[in-house]
């Protein structure tokens, strides 16, 4: 028996259990946890859209194909691909043994292991709903694979189980916390934020709408063109608030069209769905009343002294090319609030987690002992975990008071030598080997001074006043919580 001490972790979930019990013996996996929340509650959270997202950790490289059939009945199946290396491994998983609000179960059709059923059983007590996963497998290979590989994944499937756990009572208390819309458009809706925050608002009970640059493939999707300025006001009429993360990436060396790209792509789609709104609120006619835009930290500069006090959303815009690309992707949004709109900007910053972004990048090396510093390491890094990142925009979404800059970023800013360091140690592995600030300029050209050389020290400050909580506060608990690396295991 082996328990995840989550003492760091600043949120109260929903839960009169303080870590999960995790039991893994033999060919069984076995977590359960107390949650303060009807059975029925908890089984309709596992129903909605979005819930294998939210419950899939981070680490692992696995995404739906498609689901056939209605949500966890029985027959229904659910078509998975696995990365493995560099392949992709089809998983099919068909659900039996459903019994509303009480239980349902997932059995292995094809897949990696010779044998795996995964029980979820849901139960009413006194203290709430008693939540069981009940994982049962056979490894590949029969007695060579139940030799070689059986305790590896026995302790795999517990970090999985830990992470499901703490993530379901999270969301949970989350969601009694907060008064979500009812319907809300979302772009960007397949980057390493917006997956995340369509599935949490999702499961929240919430409708959301993606708007995508193709033909729309599934009824939750409407159509819409930035690049062409081509947007149907009409297509927004229903929602009550939208959430706009579409923009280039700003990865990689800036050549004179990527600069291009990365400014217009944020300031002309952020002004189209600012016109839009503007439209239905000047003419009169019902539609969203929020508009929540995302943002960057890069707002304050690149050339800030590293012993500057800590900046927050009442300090001045800095200087570099980031800095003049966020006060204008900020300002493309003053046609929704000379509208009425409240409007606010989150400026993110680097947020991490295993599936995308600049920890993904970093993980390779890190893993093989062999990546340390950047430059002279010095410089300050503000992060957020993506946990915390997607919290922000629900609580964003309910907060009222909330418009203009908002800061999202964990309470404190590390130097990179010490977010390097605490990698390394949350890995078992050093990290002590730099990397100087000329090779990165030669790999990157402008794009190692403003992004990876940049000292930025910022403050969450109007989520704290507003009494915002973090899930992960702390560098170290945030990148053990994305990866798995869990005290008990590390």
């Amino acid at each position: 028996m082996s328990h995840y001490d989550s003492q760091s972790l600043a949120l109260e979930p929903l839960r009169r259990e303080e870590s999960p019990s995790v039991e893994a013996t033999g060919p069984y996996c076995i977590a359960t946890s107390t949650l303060g929340a009807p059975a029925q509650d908890v089984f309709r959270w596992h129903q909605r859209r979005g819930a294998f997202e939210r419950l899939t950790p981070p680490w692992e490289d696995v995404t739906v194909e498609r689901v056939e059939g209605a949500p966890l009945e029985n027959g229904t199946e659910v078509h998975l691909s696995m990365g493995v290396g560099a392949l992709r491994v089809p998983w099919v998983a068909r659900h039996e043994g459903f019994c509303e609000g009480k239980c349902f179960r997932d059995v292995q059709q094809r897949g990696p292991f010779k044998y795996f059923a995964h029980d979820h059983l849901f139960e009413d007590t006194a203290e709430g709903c008693r939540y069981t996963d009940r994982i049962e497998f056979q490894p590949p290979l029969g007695a060579l694979g139940r030799l070689v590989s059986a305790g590896a994944l026995r302790q795999k499937l517990a970090r999985m189980l830990r992470y499901r756990h703490d993530t379901l009572a999270w969301d949970l208390a989350r969601q009694t916390q907060l008064a979500l819309p009812r319907k809300v458009a979302l772009t960007g809706a397949s980057g390493l934020v917006g997956t995340q925050l369509s599935a949490a608002l999702s499961t929240a009970g919430v409708d959301v709408i993606h708007l995508v640059r193709r033909a729309p493939r599934a009824p939750w999707e409407r159509q819409w063109d930035p690049a062409r300025g081509q947007l149907d006001p009409a297509s927004l009429s229903d929602v009550d608030a939208v959430i706009h993360l579409a923009g280039e990436s700003i990865v990689g060396r800036w050549s004179a069209a990527k600069k291009q790209r990365i400014r217009g792509s944020r300031v002309e789609g952020t002004r189209l769905l600012a016109e839009a709104l503007a439209h239905h609120h000047l003419a009169g006619r019902r539609g969203p009343t929020t508009f929540l835009t995302a943002s960057g930290v890069g707002y304050y500069g690149a050339t800030l002294a590293r012993d500057a006090a800590p900046s927050d959303e009442t300090s001045p815009q800095g200087t570099g090319y980031l800095a003049e690309v966020v006060h204008a992707w900020e300002e493309a949004s003053e046609p929704a609030k000379q509208a009425g709109l409240r409007v606010a900007h989150l400026r993110l910053g680097i947020v991490l987690s295993p599936s995308g972004g600049a920890l993904r990048t970093m993980l390779p090396a890190s893993r093989l002992g062999v990546a340390g510093p950047l430059g002279d390491g010095k410089q300050w890094l503000s992060f957020v975990g993506l946990d915390d990142a997607i919290d922000a925009f629900l609580f964003a979404l309910s907060s009222e008071s909330l418009a203009g800059a908002v800061n999202v970023v964990a309470p404190e800013a590390v130097q990179q030598k010490a977010f390097m360091a605490t990698l390394g140690r949350v890995l078992n592995r050093p990290a002590c080997m730099p990397l100087p600030a000329a090779l990165l300029r030669l790999a990157l050209g402008e794009a190692a001074d403003e992004m990876l050389l940049a000292s930025l020290n910022v403050k969450p400050q109007r989520l704290l006043d507003a009494g915002f909580r973090f899930r992960t506060p702390s560098l170290e608990a945030t990148l053990r919580h994305g990866l798995g690396r869990y005290e008990s295991n590390a």
